[in-house]
Formats: structure tokens, sequence, C-alpha cells
């Protein structure tokens, strides 16, 4: 049987093979992958992987980060102390530094659904997704990915799916097992927050989730009034129509009511937190009448 050979390039910064290493593949045109274990990491640095625009990945055996390379120099060491989970470092570039802003947002969200396509967790750094690319730049991005992958099976990582495994159907297998958890399970704010990073939106640290009960026409959320001066991200989970409604409300956008001026209500056993009942149809908070819709940023289905 006639089968097609291909040339790995792999250099092992010093010379140990459990340790740094860069490979490059002829096949996948001016592409680089820089990886290193958790104890190696700011080792990895200093070889000037992240001198171009890319990606980096933290990677576990069934969870993942996905963040741009070039905001690692100064997030390394909090990730560090915030997420022990992890135990390699993976920088995805290029030699020719060609990779601009939109191709690393269309990357993160392509390797967040690669990732949660094999049923691992995966979410993404905090960043702008933009969707301004074109057909023919997606296909060399695609293509860009599949040798990734490729190599990242070379050096063990088994967290994304494999290449070759079947875009449409593994993903389409793993979005219903999703929704399904969705739709009928507890405690889904995680999975939620996941899935929508997942496919493309690019959602903070400071979220708060509701999910549609049984017969009800609004979700029900308690903020902390806090939250009102810092960029934060709603999710409703509208199980009616099995989607998730994505909004981002800037800093300072909206206030408490106070006297006879409109603003939102707070819980009278609770000041220090909002008392929202927002209507999965008009986006409107029924207590204070406030409309939401403005900060709708896009719905997924699942």
């Amino acid at each position: 049987m006639e089968t097609q050979s291909r040339t790995i390039s792999l250099v092992l910064y010093g010379g140990d093979p459990t340790g740094i290493m860069r490979l490059e593949d002829p096949a996948w045109a001016s592409g680089r992958l820089f990886c290193a274990p958790r104890g190696l990491s700011e080792d990895l640095l200093e070889t000037g992987a992240c001198k171009t625009s890319g990606v980096y990945l933290l990677v576990s055996q069934r969870r993942a980060l996905v963040g741009r390379s070039s905001k690692l120099l100064v997030s390394l060491a909090r990730h560090m102390v915030e997420m022990p989970w992890w135990d390699r470092l993976v920088v995805l570039t290029t030699d020719d530094d060609s990779l601009d802003d939109a191709d690393v947002d269309y990357l993160q969200s392509a390797l967040i659904r690669e990732a949660m396509a094999s049923g691992a967790i995966a979410e993404a750094e905090e960043g702008t997704v933009r969707n301004s690319l074109g057909s023919a730049r997606k296909k060399l991005l695609d293509q860009y990915i599949d040798g990734a992958l490729l190599l990242m099976q070379l050096v063990g990582i088994r967290t994304f799916r494999s290449k070759g495994a079947g875009r449409g159907a593994s993903a389409s297998a793993n979005d219903s097992d999703v929704g399904e958890r969705l739709a009928f399970g507890t405690r889904t704010k995680r999975l939620a927050i996941d899935y929508a990073r997942g496919h493309g939106f690019a959602i903070g640290k400071n979220v708060n989730y509701a999910k549609l009960g049984e017969g009800k026409s609004v979700c029900w959320i308690n903020p902390y009034v806090s939250y009102l001066s810092l960029e934060w991200h709603v999710i409703l989970n509208n199980t009616q129509d099995r989607e998730l409604i994505v909004m981002r409300v800037p800093a300072g956008s909206l206030h408490v009511r106070k006297g006879a001026q409109s603003g939102l209500l707070v819980r009278a056993d609770n000041p220090s937190k909002l008392d929202l009942h927002i209507g999965v149809d008009d986006l409107v908070d029924h207590r204070s009448g406030v409309d939401f819709s403005p900060f709708f940023v896009g719905r997924v289905a699942y």
C-alpha cells in the first residue's frame, strides 16, 4: 500500500526529550510549535517563542486554557499561582509573524472547539473575538490548525481532538451531549460558559448565569452591585428554545435606582445584590423595566 511520508524538524533545547522542544513541519507552511513541561515554562519564554503573534495553550489531560501568546509574558506568573491544574505549556506561532489579531482570535475559538469535541474542559483567556475573516483565510487557518493538531499528537498531547477525527460529526455528537446537560442538568454555569467560549464568545471573568425554569419567561439573576463598575457578562439559558443568550455589559453602563430616577433594583433582603428578572424574549428586566437588549452579543443553540 502506498503511504505518504513527511519529515518533522525537532529541536531539543538542552538535549533533553522531556524538556523544551520546538517542532516544525515543512508541510505546515510557516507554523512553529513550542512545548515545555510546567516546571520549564519560564525557560520556554527565553527561546523567543512569544516574539511573534500566535496562541498559547495551558493543557492537562482533560483541560485547556487558550490565550494570546503576546499576553503570556505578563500572565504566566499569575497562571502559575492561580491555575495548578495544567502540566504543559504549548505555544503555536509562525516563523514569519504572519498571524494578525483576527487570525489569533479565530485560532483561539477553533482550538477551544477542538478541545471540547474531545470531551475536555476548555476556555479562552479574556479577549475580543472578531468575525471579519473571509472564507479563503479561514480555510488557510483550518489547515494551520490541522498541522498543529498533528504535532501535538506527536508530543503526546491528547487534550484536543486528533487530526482527521472528523470535525463535523464529532462536534455534533459532543454538542448534542452538552445540550442535554444544559437543558436538563443542574449546576450548569461552568458548562454554559465553556460552551459559549467554545462557540466564539469572549467571556470575561465576571459572569452571571441563569437558567429558565419550566413554564417561566424570565430568568432570575442576583449579581453583586459592585459588578456595575466592571465589565460583566450575563448568560441566560433559554431551555425552552435550547439556546444560550449572551450579553456583555460595559463598566458604568447601568446604575442602581435612586429616588425617582430609573435604574436597577436591589434585593430587599440583601442590598449588596441586584434583583433582576430578565425576559428571554424581550431582554427587559421585568422588575425595573431596564432594557438589556443594547448589551446583547448573540445566541448559540445547543
